[in-house]
């Protein structure tokens, strides 16, 4: 008797377990898992910055007496190593970097990192709308201390894109010039750089452009802000 009566209370309860789990199931929405990377899910997994930890191609020294260090990579198939795929160039800066004074031009102490396509404007004279618009830059700028064990950290950089721009008029008629100009996201490096105080400090660009699927030569490089022309003494 006890052992059946036992067995009926259990089927109820069990019986009730499965209507609540099913009223349960009717009323509230199951959970839809959330894709990694998005709102409150578990972050992505950074990318790594290779061309923070690749090997330089050249390495300047923007020394005393000189109001610009640069070099381009001509022939190079910087593409090829792998994994940054871009010209890098590191160039150092102590507290005896300076320019030098002229009696007719000016030079200030700081300085500007520059990258990406050769500001040659034959070369982006030469071209077309439609090859302008093919145009792709990627440059990233860093620096880092140069002591033991340090690091570069990013300060600048993304991607840009050619832009046929108006240049103006000349015999009545109207003249464009492809212009690389920055993407969405694009990071504007510092500008008018301080040298360090003492000790060393490197940057680093690393650039890579493209016209259509065809690699392009770039050129890297920093160089002392121009204040101006002095007047004749």
């Amino acid at each position: 008797m006890r052992r059946s009566l036992l067995l009926s209370t259990l089927a109820a309860l069990a019986g009730a377990l499965v209507f609540g789990a099913g009223f349960a199931r009717a009323d509230v929405p199951p959970a839809v898992p959330v894709p990694p990377g998005l709102g409150g899910a578990a972050p992505a997994v950074p990318v790594p910055d290779w061309c923070a930890s690749a090997s330089a191609d050249v390495t300047l020294d923007l020394g005393y007496g000189l109001s610009e260090v640069s070099t381009e990579s001509g022939g190079f198939d910087y593409t090829a190593s792998v994994p940054c795929r871009r010209f890098v160039v590191d160039i150092d800066v102590t507290p005896f970097s300076s320019p030098p004074q002229g009696p007719y031009d000016h030079w200030a102490k700081t300085f500007n990192l520059f990258g990406g396509m050769m500001n040659d404007y034959t070369y982006r004279w030469s071209r077309t709308g439609s090859e302008c618009e093919q145009w792709v830059e990627d440059v990233s700028f860093y620096a880092k201390p140069l002591v033991l064990g340090a690091t570069f950290t990013r300060i600048g950089g993304g991607r840009l894109h050619g832009v046929w721009a108006f240049d103006g008029y000349a015999a009545g008629n109207a003249y464009y010039v492809c212009e690389i100009r920055p993407n969405d996201g694009y990071v504007q490096p510092p500008l008018n750089i301080q040298p360090p105080p003492y000790g060393t400090m490197r940057f680093r660009v690393a650039a890579s452009l493209k016209l259509g699927a065809a690699v392009q030569p770039v050129e890297a490089g920093a160089a002392h802000t121009f204040t101006g022309y002095l007047p004749h003494q």
